[in-house]
């Protein structure tokens, strides 16, 4: 997946060359864990964004049987 902001700012140190700068700001470690990381990061995401779909799924199947319901009976 990798759409994420972070993957954004990885991405663009690589493109941009900037790898090198980085490492000896902040040690050679920060890129590489921020690149352990995400996939770790953009699976929970996925996972997150498929438990928020089902939710609002089942709300919306939710609804929709109260209003058959009071729509077959409306005195409920």
């Amino acid at each position: 997946m990798q759409n994420t902001v972070m993957a954004s700012i990885v991405e663009h140190i690589a493109q941009a060359g900037l790898k090198p700068e980085i490492d000896a700001l902040a040690g050679p470690e920060l890129v590489e864990q921020i690149g352990n990381v995400l996939p770790r990061y953009d699976a929970m995401v996925r996972d997150k964004l498929q438990k928020e779909a089902v939710a609002t799924s089942n709300l919306a199947d939710d609804r929709q049987d109260r209003l058959n319901k009071t729509a077959d009976d409306p005195m409920g």
